[in-house]
């Protein structure tokens, strides 16, 4: 079953921390359901796109 819409509810990790492949990042909520993200490298987190709270798909 494949995500369509989420919501970031709340990041792990901060702009420029440390992050390794598998570890989490990020709580996200679909379909009244919270997963954790996962990092998929590793390396330092740049930016994040999304803002908590804010719909994507």
């Amino acid at each position: 079953m494949g995500m369509q819409d989420a919501e970031v509810v709340r990041w792990l990790k901060a702009v420029g921390d440390s992050v390794t492949e598998g570890e989490p990042i990020a709580e996200v909520e679909a379909a009244k359901t919270t997963v954790e993200v996962d990092c998929p490298v590793t390396g330092t987190l740049k930016e994040s796109a999304h803002n908590p709270k804010r719909w994507w798909s």
